[in-house]
């Protein structure tokens, strides 16, 4: 990642207002945890149903969404009435899967083969959101939106094949399955990276339920839409 990217200044920006408005007069401080499930995809390819490489091949190309856990705290500060800042810290599992079906064809016959790869890549998260709340009988509501920044811990990369071999009748032939594990790829996601993040959610007592957006611009576009249930600790 280029830090001169005008992206990425922004998001310190935005991260550092946020900080500096904890410091004046807030006049309540909410602590609570979160856990959920998070499904990502990366935006950077444009995938056609079906590539020709030549007369004789052909690759098709699609992608899954990878579904991962995200664990994390927070911190909410009331800066005036119903609004408030809330910087938080998060342990993220994002990636995509990227299936292939790939047909080879010569003279004595064809061969075709299935592939599934697992991006994976787990990630320390530091959001700055600015909240604003309004209660509904016993339901608090809460609308966010915010910058973050992401530092990368560790990524693997799995891959899984299987090969089909037939002759010119359609007889198979020879049959093979494939695999792989790279336990550790840093080129997988850029070690520090940022974003822009928003969530909704509803408590109730010191419960709360919330689903949410994060836009992360790193070797492409991960987009990553999550959902989580807190507890809240209050004072």
């Amino acid at each position: 990642m280029k830090y001169n990217n005008p992206r990425i200044k922004l998001y310190l920006v935005m991260l550092l207002i946020g900080f500096l408005a904890i410091i004046p007069e807030s006049n309540g401080q909410i602590f609570g945890i979160k856990a959920g499930a998070t499904f990502t995809k990366n935006n950077t390819f444009n995938l056609s149903s079906n590539v020709m490489v030549n007369p004789t091949s052909s690759l098709e190309l699609n992608q899954d969404y990878k579904p991962g856990f995200w664990l994390g705290f927070l911190t909410q500060f009331t800066i005036k009435g119903n609004v408030y800042i809330e910087p938080g810290l998060n342990l993220m599992q994002k990636g995509y899967i990227l299936n292939s079906i790939a047909t080879n064809s010569s003279l004595t016959g064809y061969s075709r083969s299935n592939g599934k790869t697992n991006f994976t890549t787990n990630i320390l998260q530091i959001p700055m959101s600015i909240g604003y709340k309004k209660q509904h009988n016993n339901i608090t509501y809460h609308g966010k939106i915010g910058a973050l920044i992401d530092v990368q811990v560790f990524s693997k990369i799995k891959g899984e094949s299987h090969r089909k071999e037939f002759d010119v009748n359609g007889n198979l032939i020879n049959e093979y399955n494939f695999s792989s594990i790279n336990i550790s790829n840093p080129n997988l996601y850029d070690r520090f990276s940022g974003g822009i993040c928003a969530e909704v959610s509803g408590n109730y007592k010191n419960f709360e339920l919330g689903v949410g957006y994060q836009e992360q611009y790193v070797k492409g576009k991960y987009r990553t839409f999550f959902i989580g249930l807190g507890y809240i600790f209050s004072n």
